[in-house]
């Protein structure tokens, strides 16, 4: 696979991430690739839900994939 090909993929996935961030109610930052809970960041309470929203977001990610594949 090119680097482009391997670009236009990453960019897919990352909109696909965001877009399922999105209707679950959470945010997907780009610039650090992670999804993130509305909580305050940097405390306890954030992390925790960072930690449930990377796992909702990336069960979702892999279910939408295996549908479109």
């Amino acid at each position: 696979m090119d680097l482009q090909s391997k670009n236009n993929a990453r960019e897919a996935l990352n909109n696909l991430k965001m877009e399922i961030s999105s209707e679950l109610g959470y945010y997907y930052n780009m610039r650090t690739d992670k999804i993130e809970g509305l909580a305050p960041q940097g405390t306890l309470d954030g992390m925790a839900e960072n930690i449930k929203a990377g796992v909702e977001v990336g069960g979702m990610t892999s279910r939408k994939l295996v549908e479109m594949g």
